[in-house]
């Protein structure tokens, strides 16, 4: 019983602390988005391969 009357304060107190996740996703979603464009700049206008063969045939 007790821990159910401290697992009520604790939440209570955990509401009044909750953060506005509007912005959060707004930074996420910025972020992928100019990582994604980054990488179809670096594919597509630069021309520069992603991804290079190795140097030497021994290479995994």
């Amino acid at each position: 019983l007790q821990s159910s009357l401290e697992a009520g304060a604790i939440a209570d107190v955990s509401n009044e602390l909750r953060l506005p996740r509007g912005p959060l996703y707004l930074f996420m979603a910025i972020s992928a988005l100019l990582s994604a464009l980054g990488l179809l700049y670096q594919h597509f206008l630069v021309n520069e391969k992603l991804i290079t063969p190795p140097d030497h045939g021994d290479a995994l």
